[in-house]
């Protein structure tokens, strides 16, 4: 456990942020989901509940009627003394204000959980830029592009200061996900400033054509229709926070990356020192990185290449250059190896799922030694 706590204790500020936004998105995915179903079943318990009550009731009421019509009652008579139109009329009003009170319960929910991830998305891109203004000591610091739209702000602070490019290679675009921040900061703000009412020559101006949500015809009020709005909107803030620390790190000439993968090579057995790191080769499905070291066999020096994408389960292959699977001498047992795997992929995926479009929750590393 060594060389987990020395990660933990040299974990990068920048580093420590993507883990931590990452770990934030994801808690209130799962407490959208949660809480939806709560919502749900308690909805459906009320109003399954409500329809036995009802049920019941009008067997009392159809016995009444049969009493009465045995009584010489004329039919019309009969069904009035029943009770039965009273009976309907109340389970249909009572049924309507239980929609309602869930109705109204799920628009509180969904615009809070807006404010919340909008919120928190301008809070964590400021906190990036302060820690990139750390990072290279800039004189200007983001309070000094400071204004009345906070992510505008930023935003140009990434591009003026710490020189981010908007649009680069690695098939990322930032500008596309200001512009979507845009969006959502239209709805954002009318939600939290105009009691959710928008003017509808104005709704019309934005194109809000988001088939999430709503905007009344006559009122002008927003309804967010399903979570998917919500929830999609925080898959696009965490893509564009990876996206963005991928170009940080970039811009660090990926420091924290290869001292990531430096550190992997420690493991007990399979030590190796690190004498130089060629600049690493990454798109969003794969990285590539090369080095030079020494230590595997001795004190010869070897050529070593990482190529790391994400699988469905954990894969750690350490090859020579012909591509056979090999073990250096006293390599551990197999317990001991899987549990190397476990906490060194641990290690690696933290710092490099800001890096990749991963599609699960695993990491595929391939080590070729020659």
């Amino acid at each position: 456990m060594y060389y987990v706590d020395e990660y933990i204790h040299k974990r990068h500020p920048i580093e420590e942020f993507g883990s931590n936004i990452g770990e934030r998105l994801n808690l209130l995915k799962r407490h959208i989901d949660t809480s939806i179903m709560l919502y749900e079943n308690e909805k459906k318990q009320k109003l399954d509940s409500l329809k036995l009550k009802q049920k019941q009731d009008k067997l009392k009421s159809d016995e009444k009627y049969q009493k009465s019509l045995q009584e010489g009652c004329e039919p019309d008579e009969a069904y009035y003394l029943s009770g039965e139109l009273e009976i309907d009329d109340y389970y249909d009003e009572t049924q309507n204000e239980l929609v309602h009170h869930y109705d109204v319960l799920s628009d509180i929910f969904f615009e809070s959980l807006l404010l919340t991830i909008y919120g928190l998305l301008e809070f964590e891109l400021k906190r990036l830029c302060e820690l990139s203004q750390e990072e290279w000591e800039y004189r200007i610091t983001p309070d000094h592009l400071g204004g009345r739209d906070y992510i505008e702000s930023a935003k140009n602070y990434l591009d003026l200061v710490v020189e981010i490019p908007l649009k680069t290679s690695y098939e990322i675009n930032l500008e596309a996900y200001f512009t979507k921040f845009k969006d959502y900061q239209f709805i954002r703000n009318r939600i939290a400033h105009n009691g959710g009412k928008v003017n509808l020559q104005e709704s019309s101006g934005t194109k809000v054509t988001n088939p999430n949500i709503s905007i009344n015809e006559v009122t002008g009020k927003i309804k967010i229709l399903k979570p998917e709005f919500l929830t999609g909107f925080i898959d696009i803030v965490s893509a564009f926070f990876k996206d963005l620390i991928l170009l940080i790190e970039q811009k660090m000439e990926f420091k924290n990356l290869t001292n990531r993968l430096e550190l992997f090579l420690k493991i007990r057995s399979f030590r190796c020192d690190l004498i130089s790191w060629k600049k690493p080769n990454i798109n969003k499905k794969q990285i590539e990185v090369k080095a030079t070291g020494h230590g595997f066999d001795g004190d010869n020096t070897c050529e070593i290449a990482f190529k790391i994408k994400c699988g469905s389960k954990e894969n750690i292959e350490y090859l020579n250059q012909t591509g056979k699977i090999l073990f250096p001498h006293e390599a551990p047992t197999p317990g001991d190896f899987d549990f190397h795997i476990e906490t060194y992929s641990f290690m690696l995926y933290e710092m490099l799922c800001p890096l990749l479009d991963q599609r699960a929750s695993r990491l595929n590393v391939q080590l070729m030694i020659s």
